[in-house]
């Protein structure tokens, strides 16, 4: 593994801060400039005149001086004379000061967390208090239940993939958002959620009364929708992701003879991300020890990250992956290198075009920090930012969000996508 990735490989990835950044706190305000100097203003107190005094600690930059300057002489201004003193509550002046900070960056992938770091580490742990299960809004904001974890509450409950949301707790959850739709499932260990649901294969309305409880979401699913053809879904890439991988793969392989071939579909529609290291140990199932993708760095450092570990996949045993405007990030690493193996077509629609890596920081009391830590391209060097993967088979709508496509269908659109190219073709 090169030396670069090596030394900035962490549990929470990236750590890189590439601009300028409040820390505001109680009791002083930590300034980091962009040069590297570091400025502590330290609040002393009152003088007898009733004036609020600050003693620079150390400054090496006069611009940054200047700079925090301004701000102090505002909350100074505000302090003193500002008609609505009950208004001025510090907590909220520092978090509305990090907010607009990270706004006016006008970066799309940087934002600062209030709160909820937890919360977001145990969603790329895989584990969250919840019915386990996992949704996505389709069309005329339907929200379908994608996945039901196996043998969790929403599992013996008997909510099944497929259903759509109609309402939890009684809250009619039509028009609001994924992600309050998902607070709302969300809850304490052995509280209890009732949710209603339309079944489309039945035609009817099923409520369920389900207690909440810690769950452990699967990280890959895998299904055999005709025979020798497995379709093997990854929406997110976790700690445990790699091995419940190899773990699925190894019988598929070990039966995977010339006279009973088997096909993988990759299933990485969805897929927004995780872990950055995992998405490598993915890549390397399929492809190998190689270049996985390039990651330039804030000085516009170029190097390669390499997996390192053998690919368990026989040449003979083809494979298409799935991809849609959701895949993003990690997904996106993945796909990319896949793709540009020259082994692995993409079907599908355009990926999001996410052509960075983001970094989560721990701020303090629970708040984080996403920020953009490094710019990645495929192997072949191809830049996705805002454009995205384009599919080698470009079937659009054919592969509806949450739904499992036919597998002979897509696999008869691969053979001949690869017989025109003349490569092997899949194995039927």
């Amino acid at each position: 593994m090169n030396s670069l990735y090596r030394l900035i490989k962490t549990k929470i990835r990236y750590m890189a801060v590439p601009f300028l950044l409040f820390i505001l706190l109680v009791n002083s305000i930590i300034f980091f400039g962009v040069c590297g100097s570091v400025e502590i203003i330290r609040y002393t107190g009152a003088s007898a005149e009733g004036r609020q005094e600050f003693t620079y600690v150390h400054v090496d930059d006069d611009s940054d001086r200047i700079s925090i300057n301004r701000f102090l002489e505002v909350k100074k201004a505000l302090d003193e004379q500002y008609v609505y003193a009950d208004r001025l509550k510090d907590d909220q002046l520092e978090n509305q000061a990090i907010i607009g900070l990270v706004s006016s960056l006008n970066d799309r992938y940087t934002r600062y967390l209030e709160s909820g770091y937890d919360d977001q580490i145990s969603r790329l742990d895989g584990t969250l208090v919840g019915i386990g299960i996992s949704v996505l809004m389709a069309r005329n904001n339907v929200t379908v239940i994608t996945q039901v974890f196996p043998d969790g509450p929403a599992d013996r409950a008997g909510l099944q993939k497929g259903d759509v949301i109609v309402s939890v707790d009684g809250i009619d959850v039509t028009q609001l958002l994924l992600s309050e739709i998902a607070n709302l499932i969300r809850g304490v260990p052995e509280s209890t959620v009732n949710i209603e649901v339309n079944r489309p294969s039945l035609n009817a309305r099923f409520s369920y009364e389900i207690i909440r409880e810690l769950v452990e979401m699967p990280s890959v699913y895998v299904e055999e929708p005709d025979p020798g053809v497995y379709l093997i879904s990854i929406p997110r890439f976790t700690d445990r992701t790699y091995h419940e991988l190899t773990q699925i793969l190894a019988p598929i392989v070990d039966k995977h003879t010339s006279d009973s071939p088997s096909a993988l579909i990759l299933d990485l529609r969805n897929n927004s991300g995780g872990y950055v290291d995992t998405a490598i140990e993915v890549a390397s199932v399929f492809i190998g020890p190689s270049v996985v993708f390039y990651q330039e760095d804030k000085t516009q450092n170029r190097e390669p990250v390499t997996a390192e570990k053998d690919s368990i996949i026989p040449i003979s045993m083809n494979m298409v992956v799935l991809v849609n405007s959701r895949t993003a990030s990690a997904g996106e690493i993945v796909a990319g290198a896949l793709q540009d193996s020259g082994r692995y077509p993409l079907i599908g629609s355009s990926t999001y075009g996410k052509g960075a890596i983001t970094t989560l920081k721990p701020i303090a009391s629970g708040s984080a920090l996403y920020l953009t830590s490094a710019l990645w391209y495929t192997p072949k060097s191809r830049s996705v930012e805002e454009t995205g993967l384009t599919p080698d088979i470009d079937i659009g709508d054919k592969l509806e969000p949450g739904k499992v496509p036919i597998a002979t269908d897509i696999l008869k659109i691969s053979i001949d996508y690869l017989d025109s190219m003349d490569k092997p073709v899949i194995n039927k």
